[in-house]
């Protein structure tokens, strides 16, 4: 890289393709942390859904078996404890299957995939609306910020297909770019060099100039 001597660095390394292609990432990264944050949500909703009941059941259960014989008749006792011991197998059976699930795996994956996802594009956000001058360096920005957007893609879980249509529908109309899960395919932008600026031609002197000039010569 070639720099003027009376020109700073920053101003003569960022350039607007580097600039566009941040933006995109930026505004991808904001998808992403819609899309993980509705996804969060969901696994949220079907922790309390397998948690609040195994919760109430552990305890009535429990409660039952510590007082069964004050208040349920001896001939009534063998039903009780068959009731007890079904409610501690239904119970038993969701605990494992929240577990099966790993739904708070998934639950505490999205919400940390929504967190980074965040920061990536918050700190775009705030590189590009500095001036160059007060910049880092546009090379070594631009590599963090592929690297870990490449790190997020590899790491982040899997959305729903119902997230998905949801966030399709949603932001149909807004103008951002948007993650390839969300519309099928990305289009690959192939740089093209602008083409050169022609010089305007230097406006020719008026004829009258050129007599007065001419007079004044030695």
């Amino acid at each position: 890289m070639s720099v003027l001597d009376d020109e700073d660095p920053h101003l003569e390394f960022w350039t607007e393709e580097a600039e566009n292609l941040l933006a995109e990432w930026s505004e991808k990264a904001g998808c992403y942390r819609w899309l993980h944050d509705k996804s969060e949500k969901k696994y949220r909703k079907r922790y309390y859904l397998f948690s609040i009941p195994v919760i109430v059941l552990s305890t009535l259960t429990g409660t039952a078996n510590f007082g069964m014989s004050s208040y349920v008749d001896e001939e009534d006792e063998n039903t009780a404890k068959a009731i007890v011991g079904g409610l501690n197998l239904f119970a038993g059976l969701l605990s494992t299957l929240q577990t099966f699930l790993k739904v708070v795996e998934q639950m505490e994956s999205h919400r940390s995939s929504g967190v980074a996802w965040s920061k990536l594009g918050r700190n775009i956000q705030i590189e590009l609306a500095l001036d160059h001058s007060r910049r880092s360096s546009c090379h070594d920005f631009l590599n963090i910020c592929r690297a870990e957007y490449d790190r997020l893609i590899e790491q982040s879980p899997l959305i729903g297909e119902d997230i998905i249509a949801h966030f399709k529908t949603k932001f149909k109309d807004y103008d951002v770019a948007i993650p390839s899960i969300a519309n099928g395919l990305d289009k690959c932008d192939i740089y093209k060099k602008p083409p050169p600026q022609e010089k305007e031609p230097e406006p020719e002197p008026e004829e009258g100039f050129l007599d007065v000039a001419s007079e004044d010569a030695p």
